[in-house]
């Protein structure tokens, strides 16, 4: 059998899938290494992140707070068209309840 232009030595073909083998490790090395140096900084970021439970909670008083804000507005806003002697529309109180 001929030896073609084509033809390419086992050799040489295993070293050169080595060499890509060992470029491409090299990299995969380079980027573990820097989400290694992320980690305790990440760690750090997912400590200050409450619980699910905490988290439900806070909103829920957060919402509890938002209401009763808007409640104590609307009451002072009434109380000050009172004093100064403004006409006041009866307060108007909606309840939805499903």
């Amino acid at each position: 059998m001929e030896n073609s232009k084509d033809s390419v030595d086992p050799t040489e073909f295993m070293r050169r899938a080595i060499d890509q083998e060992i470029v491409r490790l090299a990299k995969l090395r380079d980027a573990a290494s820097f989400v290694e140096t992320l980690r305790p900084e990440h760690d750090l970021a997912t400590g200050r992140v409450p619980p699910q439970e905490v988290s439900d909670h806070l909103s829920r008083y957060e919402a509890h707070l938002s209401r009763e804000f808007g409640r104590t507005l609307s009451e002072l806003e009434r109380l000050q068209r009172m004093r100064k002697g403004q006409p006041v529309p009866p307060p108007i109180k909606v309840d939805i309840s499903s």
